[in-house]
């Protein structure tokens, strides 16, 4: 993956990574990799890509690598500007409010409109 431009980040000897690519947001590969069938986790400080390696997933890993190849081919044909989601970026907004009584209200507020739908 490396050879993607991906970076990875922590200790890659256990059964679980953590990785980024410098030019496509995360989220946005998430979610292509999620039109894959692929569960990939989202980290945060800083945004990463989370990948454990299970006894069932770990039989696919040429698949999981084509994939990812063929989303960054896809993020590089695209025209489009990439940013990060929203859910991203509501959650490092609020991640930024200090008093967690606050944060209870704000999810408390969102919930409720949820609810209202």
């Amino acid at each position: 993956m490396v050879d993607l431009g991906f970076k990875l980040y922590g200790k890659a000897d256990i059964c679980t990574i953590a990785f980024a690519h410098p030019k496509y947001p995360c989220s946005n590969i998430q979610a292509l990799m999620k039109r894959r069938d692929w569960s990939l986790a989202l980290l945060q400080k800083p945004i990463l890509i989370h990948f454990s390696f299970t006894p069932l997933n770990s039989t696919k890993v040429e698949q999981l690598i084509k994939d990812i190849r063929e989303v960054i081919g896809e993020l590089e044909k695209s025209t489009e500007k990439f940013k990060e989601s929203v859910e991203v970026q509501l959650y490092g907004a609020c991640s930024k409010i200090p008093d967690d009584a606050t944060k209870g209200d704000i999810f408390k507020e969102i919930l409720a409109c949820f609810i209202d739908i």
